[in-house]
């Protein structure tokens, strides 16, 4: 309940004499009246502690509390105030709603926290919004961690008042004036007119964006906190401590510099910048980054790594390995596929933080189609080179990267067309501009499979249907839940209602028979096409 502040009560007489009251004794009328004050927050503490056991005892608190907080005292009322909060009632006393708390709170106390919890307790919530934006953004020196979480308070209270559709005032407490420290009732009450449901969503947004960029601050803070001290300079450290630092400058004096490549895709996200020249340096940077230093035995390997490095900007390379190799164990084997899993998961946490954002050209499909498949593939021809017996080919292999577009979130339909853009319709030119360098084109047609038979593998999970001898419900796994499989299906039938999937299948068929090659894989092949045709046909 909120606690009332009537405007008929007694007023504390306020002629005070430092004078002794009592004679042969040494108290004066301000001892007087602190021992009056004790003698009443006694019996106030008394009330409010014995609420938990005795419930019938908080309708008389509340009672007590609302009438000294109706003083028209000054001196009282911070007395009164300040007991509350160090008595560790301080939702006892943002109940109050009193012109005099608000004056007290932000004038006196100057407790940025208080006043917002003030503001959103009595349902002002765009004052409470303003309040901690202004701190979150003040010039003073406020720690980085205090600024985001203002911002973050004041995020919510802008999104509560929109909800609201705005306020009846935005601030209807009078701006007290101090006389010698003392509250006076002589300013003018200042009123302002109430935000509209327009202004209050541009406060809204202003704050997301001003949250966003002072997230990823965070984050190249505490990633500047393992850099040597010298590649970052004191005065770069304290404004990236305790100050807002813009988009810009995070960017140009800090990320890069750092060689921070994923907050600078971040960067770019947040501040829709599309370059696509930047986000391809960057990606293939990240690439370069999980796959180097390396060695290898393989000079398909060697040639598509080196490539990618040279790109990006990572300074390391490959070492192609000759017969006098001695066994050394550093720089890692590419073959031994150790940077697998480290690739996969950093490709997957960037992609979820980017894709779906707004800004999708941050994360390029066909870009990354390009390098992750080409890595595969690479790894895949450096395992074969380096076997005894050819037990592993590219079309029998893990198709890890098709598994991380889809845990990043991206549709079936939006990764077919990619790889068909990447694998077929352009020939099946690659990173290195060199067309069948890295695969001939049963090897494409076998990564445009791949996506096909997981789609309907997904699509169709439920029924437990497998096609291609089992391993599309293998591939599955990972994205056999509901949701996926209902979304699955619903792409499925709306590219088959469309005309173009069949049809697509079909054009990829009769490549396959006019194709030359390996009979064994290309019957493989022509089988898998059909086999998820005919399931498509008769499930949709």
């Amino acid at each position: 309940a909120m606690l009332a502040s009537p405007d008929s009560v007694p007023r504390t007489p306020p002629g005070r004499s430092v004078e002794s009251v009592v004679s042969g004794m040494e108290v004066t009328s301000i001892d007087a009246l602190m021992t009056c004050h004790a003698i009443l927050f006694h019996h106030m503490s008394h009330l409010l502690n014995s609420i938990p056991q005795h419930p019938e005892a908080a309708q008389l608190a509340d009672r007590m509390v609302s009438v000294c907080s109706s003083s028209r005292d000054p001196d009282f009322l911070r007395s009164l105030y300040e007991y509350l909060i160090d008595t560790e009632h301080a939702d006892v006393l943002l109940r109050i709603n009193s012109p005099a708390l608000e004056c007290w709170l932000r004038d006196e106390r100057k407790d940025v926290n208080l006043l917002w919890r003030y503001y959103a307790r009595n349902g002002r919530d765009a004052l409470a919004g303003e309040t901690m934006r202004r701190r979150g953004c003040a010039a003073d020196k406020v720690q980085l961690d205090e600024r985001v979480e203002c911002l973050e308070k004041a995020l919510n209270s802008f999104a509560s008042a929109s909800e609201r559709g705005g306020e009846q005032d935005i601030s209807e407490a009078p701006f007290f004036s101090l006389a010698d420290g003392n509250l006076s009732r002589t300013a003018p009450r200042q009123r302002q007119r109430a935000p509209t449901r327009e202004e209050l969503g541009r406060a809204f947004t202003q704050v997301k964006e001003q949250l966003e960029v002072a997230r990823l601050q965070q984050r190249i803070l505490h990633a500047s906190e393992s850099v040597p001290k010298s590649s970052l300079d004191d005065a770069k450290r304290d404004a990236l401590s305790f100050s807002l630092v813009s988009a810009t400058d995070l960017y140009n004096d800090f990320a890069a510099p750092l060689a921070l490549y994923d907050l600078c895709l971040l960067m770019l996200c947040t501040c829709g910048n599309n370059d696509p020249a930047t986000i391809s340096t960057l990606w293939r940077s990240i690439l370069s980054e999980e796959v180097l230093p390396c060695k290898t035995r393989s000079p398909e390997a060697y040639a598509f790594i080196n490539e990618m490095a040279r790109t990006s900007m990572v300074e390391e390379n490959c070492q192609l390995l000759t017969d006098e190799w001695t066994g050394n164990t550093s720089p890692m084997l590419f073959e031994d596929g150790t940077w697998i899993p480290r690739l996969r998961d950093r490709v997957t946490s960037l992609g979820k933080e980017l894709y779906g954002k707004g800004a999708d050209y941050t994360f390029p499909i066909e870009l990354l189609i390009e390098c992750l498949e080409g890595l595969r593939r690479a790894h895949d021809a450096a395992i074969v080179s380096s076997s005894s017996t050819d037990s592993s080919t590219p079309s029998e292999s893990n198709p890890w990267p098709l598994m991380i577009f889809l845990d990043v979130g991206v549709h079936f339909s939006s990764l077919l067309g990619a790889y068909d853009a990447v694998f077929f319709s352009r020939g099946g030119h690659g990173i290195t501009g060199q067309g069948e360098d890295h695969g001939d084109l049963l090897q494409r047609l076998a990564s445009i499979g791949e996506v096909l038979k997981l789609w309907a593998s997904t699509a169709f999970s439920s029924s437990k249907q497998s096609f291609g001898g089992g391993r599309g419900e293998d591939m599955g796994n990972g994205t056999s839940n509901m949701n996926a499989t209902n979304d699955a299906f619903v792409q499925l039938s709306q590219a088959v209602s469309s005309g173009g999937l069949l049809s697509r299948i079909d054009v990829y068929k009769a490549s396959l028979e006019s194709s030359m090659g390996n009979n064994d894989e290309r019957s493989s092949l022509y089988s898998m096409f059909r086999d998820v045709e005919d399931s498509i046909k008769r499930s949709t």
